[in-house]
C-alpha cells in the first residue's frame, strides 16, 4: 500500500456514472470527476479530513499515480477545498 508522508493526502476519484438520460458518454467527452475518497492522510494532527471522507479539491493539484492497478492522487492537505457530508453526497 502507499502511504503519504507530511502533510499530504491519498485521494481515490470517485466513479463517474456512463449513463446519463440514457445517453452513453464517451471517454473522451467525459470531464475529470472532482469528487474523491480520502484513503490515508500523512503523519500529521491538524489534518482536517479523515479516511473516507469524500472531499473536493482543486482540479490541477495533486500527482496521479497507479499502484496495483488502482489510481491515486497524492495532494497536499491544503488543496482540500471542501468535504461532502454523507446527507449530500449523492447529490
Amino acid at each position: 500500500m502507499i502511504r503519504p508522508i507530511g502533510k499530504r493526502v491519498l485521494l481515490r476519484r470517485l466513479e463517474e456514472e456512463d449513463v446519463k438520460g440514457g445517453i452513453i458518454i464517451p471517454d473522451a467527452a467525459k470531464k475529470k470527476q472532482d469528487r474523491l475518497e480520502v484513503v490515508d492522510i500523512g503523519d500529521m494532527d491538524d489534518c482536517p479530513v479523515i479516511a473516507e471522507d469524500i472531499v473536493l479539491i482543486n482540479p490541477y493539484a495533486g500527482q496521479e499515480i497507479t499502484f496495483d492497478d488502482n489510481v491515486y492522487i497524492i495532494a497536499k492537505y491544503e488543496d482540500i477545498m471542501a468535504v461532502i457530508y454523507p446527507k449530500f453526497a449523492s447529490s
